[in-house]
C-alpha cells in the first residue's frame, strides 16, 4: 500500500476514534487532510495532466494514487457531512470564535484540495446549502486571509454551476471588484518584492573578495621582495656596461688616415 494512501487510512481511523470525545477538536485532523491532498495534488500535476479534462482523476489514470484517496475520503459520509454542514460554520462552537475561523480555515482549505474529484452539484446545488454559498460570500468580501481566497476559490467553483450563478448573480457582480482589487495589491506586492531580489546575488555562492585573493595567488608560491636599491644598482651597471661597449664600437667604425 502507498504511504499517502496509508497515512489517509490512520487518519480517517483516528477521526473516527476520536469523534465521540466531548472536546473533540477536527482542526488538526483536517490540517493532516489537507497536506496529504496537497502533496498528492502535486505529484499528479507533474504528471503533465491535460488542463482541459475535468475528469475524475482516477478515470485520466487508473493507477492515480490521488483518484485513489478521493475514492477513500468520499466513502466517509459522515466526515464529508460533517465537512459541508459542520465544520463550514462560522458557529461551530458557540463560544470559541477564535476556534470557529481556524476551523473555517481549514475545512476550506481541505474543501479545495477535494474539489477535482468532488461532484459539486451535490455539494452546492442544493438549496439546504443555499447558506452556505451565502456565507462565502460573507467571508470573501470581509473575512481576513486566507479565509478570503479560500472562499473565493470556492464560490469561483461555484459559478461554474448555470443555477447557482443565476441565483446569485447580484452578489457575484459586487464580488468582483473586491477581486479585482486584491489582485491589483498582490500584484503590487510582487513587484515591491522583486526590486528588493539582487539580480545574479546567487551566482557567488557567499564568496567574498577575500576568498578571491587566495583563490588568484598560489598558496606554493612564496612572494619574493625585490629591493629597491638592488633593482637600481643592476640597471645602473647594465647601463654603464652597454655605454662602454657602444664607445667601443664608434672608435672602431672610425676610418684610418694614412
Amino acid at each position: 500500500m502507498d504511504q499517502s494512501i496509508s497515512e489517509l487510512t490512520n487518519t480517517l481511523r483516528k477521526w473516527e476514534e476520536e469523534l465521540q470525545s466531548p472536546n473533540f477538536n477536527p482542526t488538526p485532523t483536517l490540517i493532516k487532510l489537507c497536506e496529504l491532498f496537497e502533496t498528492e495534488t502535486k505529484s499528479y500535476l507533474k504528471k503533465d495532466p491535460d488542463p482541459f479534462d475535468n475528469r475524475h482523476p482516477s478515470r485520466i489514470d487508473p493507477t492515480c494514487i490521488l483518484g485513489q484517496m478521493y475514492k477513500i475520503l468520499f466513502r466517509k459520509d459522515v466526515l464529508m457531512n460533517s465537512l459541508v454542514m459542520d465544520y463550514l460554520k462560522d458557529n461551530y462552537w458557540a463560544r470559541r470564535p477564535r476556534d470557529n475561523h481556524e476551523l473555517n480555515v481549514a475545512a476550506c482549505r481541505l474543501m479545495m484540495s477535494l474539489i477535482p474529484g468532488l461532484e459539486t452539484t451535490v455539494v452546492f446545488e442544493s438549496p439546504a446549502n443555499d447558506e452556505l454559498i451565502h456565507r462565502l460570500f460573507f467571508w470573501a468580501q470581509t473575512n481576513s486571509e486566507p479565509l478570503q481566497t479560500y472562499a473565493i476559490g470556492l464560490l469561483a467553483t461555484c459559478m461554474e454551476l448555470p443555477d447557482i450563478a443565476a441565483n446569485f448573480k447580484e452578489k457575484n457582480n459586487r464580488l468582483v471588484p473586491v477581486v479585482l482589487d486584491h489582485l491589483k495589491s498582490y500584484y503590487t506586492q510582487f513587484c515591491e518584492e522583486m526590486e528588493n531580489v539582487q539580480p545574479f546575488s546567487n551566482l557567488n555562492n557567499g564568496r567574498t573578495n577575500d576568498d578571491d585573493a587566495s583563490i588568484k595567488r598560489s598558496p606554493n608560491k612564496k612572494m619574493r621582495k625585490i629591493s629597491t636599491n638592488t633593482l637600481n644598482t643592476d640597471t645602473n651597471d647594465a647601463i654603464v656596461e652597454n655605454t662602454t661597449q657602444n664607445s667601443k664600437m664608434n672608435v672602431d667604425d672610425l676610418p684610418n688616415e694614412t
